[in-house]
């Protein structure tokens, strides 16, 4: 891959903050691009250079944050398969609550709709990427996973999106371990689970009016 220009770099990366910060402060339809040029002390020209418009900004800045917290994962995951631990459910959790303003906005009934096919296919990819089944050329199962992997990317962005809207009341850890637990377990043996422990709860601690 070719690398880019440090010059080109420094720009795109103020362009990128300037359109993210922008997002925190008003809503994306009336962010233009003169607004963004402003923001990132820089020009039109400069800016039509770079990107075609204020959507492919957007996807650049968002695909730049994913592209880090992906790195980030992959450094503590080593060759294990992202089924083999919860850490990259936490990692995503952890990194949407750092940036708990941003996601509220992006994932917001007023927000840009494109973010969230954007985000589940990444996240989808992601788990593609990973898995086993697609590592050898000649896998008849690609088409599978790539079922599979936008199934429980749509789950766990449904999830991102609850545990926002609700003021996140477990903490990352404790979503990632409900998220994986979901995703690979299902559904039902997710809910007998609960309803088990429900139970459980009932008889060491009957009503008082029992």
């Amino acid at each position: 891959m070719k690398r880019l220009d440090p010059r080109v770099v420094r720009t795109r990366n103020y362009l990128r903050e300037a359109m993210l910060k922008l997002l925190q402060e008003k809503s994306y339809t009336t962010i233009t691009v003169n607004d963004i040029t402003e923001a990132a002390g820089l020009n039109r020209a400069t800016f039509y250079l770079h990107y075609e418009g204020k959507e492919t900004l957007l996807i650049d800045s968002l695909e730049s944050h994913f592209d880090e917290l992906v790195a980030e994962i992959d450094e503590k995951l080593g060759h294990k398969a992202f089924t083999e631990d919860s850490y990259p459910l936490y990692a995503t959790f952890k990194h949407v609550a750092d940036n708990e303003a941003l996601y509220r906005v992006l994932m917001s009934e007023t927000g840009p709709g494109f973010v969230m096919q954007r985000m589940i296919d990444y996240i989808a990819m992601f788990g593609y990427n990973r898995s086993p089944a697609v590592q050898d050329e000649n896998s008849p199962f690609t088409t599978e996973i790539s079922l599979v992997s936008q199934h429980a990317a749509g789950s766990v962005f449904a999830l991102l999106r609850w545990w926002l809207q609700n003021d996140m009341p477990y903490s990352a850890q404790e979503m990632a371990e409900i998220s994986q637990s979901l995703t690979l377990g299902g559904v039902l043996p997710y809910i007998e689970k609960v309803e088990a422990a429900r139970m459980a709860m009932q008889e060491a601690s009957p009503d008082e009016g029992n």
